[in-house]
């Protein structure tokens, strides 16, 4: 409104033309100065170049007398913020004989952010091997974790990254500890198999259960002082999701989480898979599939047992595991189903 009205007064001193010519064209300078300034603030910058202003034709009138005016006063009207303009990268397709699932209002992923070498996991044999105090090493504490398994930029700083697997609850310690079956104790079976017994193993992550039930555990990654790092793009696959059809419309293994971006499995798979809401799931085979002779380079059949969960910008997720049928082990990689 004070540009209106500055027009209207210019507009109603019609007998002092060449004052009025003058102190527009000087105002007109400063509006201009003023709004390349706060082009300044919204661009994040400006050229040193003097911009060459067009030469303008002054018509010489005989010399009147004028009596100065005073100098009004400038006026500064806020910009309205320019929008900001998105550079849009289309998600890059998985290899031809994958596909990719995610919930109802989840962004497609992109292949080339989740299955390269930088969003890979590497295993050394754990340091603590005492998932919920159920052994093999009971003096440590009651965790899973594997140190070193990737490298992020902390503040500027390039920090090792260590994962930390640890239960929600205390039902996987109270259905195993007292579990007997097949010839072998929960304790026994825990030992045996969870990060690779006692002397553990660094091809793969193993958790074992002899009982059945729900068991929650969370995955968190933290560095040196226990402080989480976000990881931006993770892959965490599963292997050996089979079983048998003993147990009526249900899988001996069934996997979900509320924390995904959504999975990635091979066309054929024999692995049931969904995401509905916020949850993803899988459930696995209801054949019996041979154990992966190396977890890096599935064959075509061990492949349609396997499924790959996707993790975008976590600190910590959770995964529950859902066991039908006893003495079941579940195994799993920090990386993508192979595309060979």
């Amino acid at each position: 409104m004070r540009v209106l009205g500055f027009m209207l007064s210019a507009t109603a001193v019609v007998t002092q033309e060449v004052d009025d010519t003058a102190y527009l064209l000087q105002t007109r300078t400063q509006q201009q100065k003023l709004a390349d300034i706060e082009d300044c603030y919204v661009t994040g910058g400006c050229s040193t170049v003097a911009v060459t202003e067009a030469p303008t034709t002054t018509t010489t009138e005989a010399p009147t007398t004028t009596t100065a005016r005073p100098t009004r006063p400038a006026t500064t009207t806020p910009r309205p913020t320019r929008p900001t303009t998105t550079t849009t990268t289309t998600p890059v397709a998985p290899p031809i004989g994958q596909k990719f699932e995610t919930p109802p209002k989840g962004k497609p992923p992109s292949y080339d952010d989740y299955c390269t070498p930088k969003s890979e996991l590497t295993l050394k044999n754990p340091t603590s091997n005492n998932l919920g105090g159920m052994g093999p090493n009971f003096d440590d504490v009651e965790e899973m974790r594997y140190k070193n398994v990737t490298k992020r930029d902390v503040n500027g700083v390039e920090t090792n990254v260590h994962l930390v697997i640890t239960t929600v609850g205390n039902a996987y310690y109270q259905r195993n500890i007292r579990k007997q079956a097949y010839g072998q104790t929960g304790k026994s079976f825990v030992g045996k198999y969870n990060g690779g017994g006692a002397i553990g193993r660094s091809d793969v992550m193993a958790i074992g259960s002899l009982a059945t039930g729900d068991f929650t555990f969370k995955f968190s990654f933290e560095d040196d002082d226990a402080t989480p790092v976000v990881i931006d793009y993770l892959p965490l696959t599963f292997f050996d999701l089979d079983g048998d059809k003993k147990v009526r419309g249900k899988s001996y293994e069934e996997l979900s989480t509320e924390d995904s971006a959504g999975t990635l499995y091979v066309e054929g798979t024999e692995v049931g898979h969904s995401c509905e809401g916020s949850t993803c799931s899988a459930q696995g085979a209801k054949v019996e599939v041979k154990i992966p002779a190396d977890f890096t380079h599935l064959d075509p059949l061990t492949k349609r047992a396997a499924i790959t969960f996707l993790f975008k910008g976590k600190s910590s997720f959770n995964i529950k595991y859902t066991l039908n049928w006893e003495h079941r082990v579940f195994l799993f990689k920090g990386l993508c189903i192979n595309s060979d």
